[in-house]
């Protein structure tokens, strides 16, 4: 056999030598070439196979809480088939602006847990949630992410990592993804951070359909992108001129939509 085998890959072992990799039902690789939602054409690594659920790790600061990394995610999380909530970590840190950015991810539908490692209930309630599942931990370099598995499998020894002095953000300490247990149902799936999240592969109506404050909002033409149109012709446009639609989220929107 010389396919690859990914963490979360289920396998048949005959004389202590995988023989065959089964279907996986979903799967998370590095963007480059084409993507497809359900049958995508495997050309870049797989980061993780067969997951239940993605965590969205957050903090609000060190590295600073920015709501377009979480709607990236979030897009190409979708875009793979693969559920998720979003994890304040350090909520302990939360601010004001913090707390609003969340509050307003709450009121879309969004499921947020928040932990802090100064409350092991927090932890304790994550875990609970999370029981039964094969889960990956997704986000930015020095969000937390391999300290948060390592209290949530009790293993100690997984390497964590300092945020940089000068630059405040995170150090790669995940180089590579790795799978560890809880309990014979229970898997995390830790994964390397990263800085930037490139959705230049992911379809146009996919990013669209992830706004969902924009419909209601009519355009005159329907091939609009809502990007360089007048608010005359855009619906979305005038409603963002108005207040009716969040200008943070619109700025979100619009700089995914202009690497397109």
């Amino acid at each position: 056999m010389n396919r690859m085998v990914y963490p979360g890959d289920e396998v048949i072992i005959e004389d202590n030598t995988i023989v065959k990799i089964l279907e996986r039902k979903n799967y998370i690789s590095r963007q480059k070439n084409d993507l497809t939602r359900h049958n995508a054409k495997v050309d870049t690594p797989i980061i993780a196979a067969n997951i239940d659920l993605a965590l969205i790790v957050i903090s609000p600061k060190n590295p600073d809480l920015h709501p377009a990394f979480i709607d990236r995610y979030k897009i190409l999380l979708n875009a793979f088939n693969i559920p998720s909530l979003i994890v304040l970590n350090k909520s302990d840190l939360a601010t004001e602006k913090t707390k609003e950015i969340i509050d307003f991810y709450r009121h879309r539908g969004e499921e947020v847990y928040e932990t802090t490692f100064h409350n092991a209930q927090s932890i304790l309630a994550l875990k609970e949630l999370i029981r039964g599942k094969r889960v990956i931990l997704v986000g930015q370099s020095g969000v937390g992410k391999s300290t948060l598995t390592s209290h949530l499998t009790g293993n100690h020894d997984i390497r964590v990592g300092k945020i940089g002095e000068k630059t405040k953000r995170g150090r790669h300490t995940t180089t590579n993804s790795n799978l560890y247990i809880i309990d014979k149902d229970t898997y995390i799936i830790d994964t390397p951070g990263i800085r930037a999240l490139s959705l230049k592969n992911i379809d146009e109506k996919e990013i669209m359909d992830y706004f969902k404050e924009f419909e209601g909002y009519k355009c005159r033409f329907k091939d609009c992108k809502h990007i360089n149109e007048p608010t005359n012709v855009c619906g979305i446009k005038k409603a963002l001129e108005e207040g009716k639609i969040n200008q943070i989220r619109y700025n979100s929107y619009y700089k995914i939509m202009d690497e397109k």
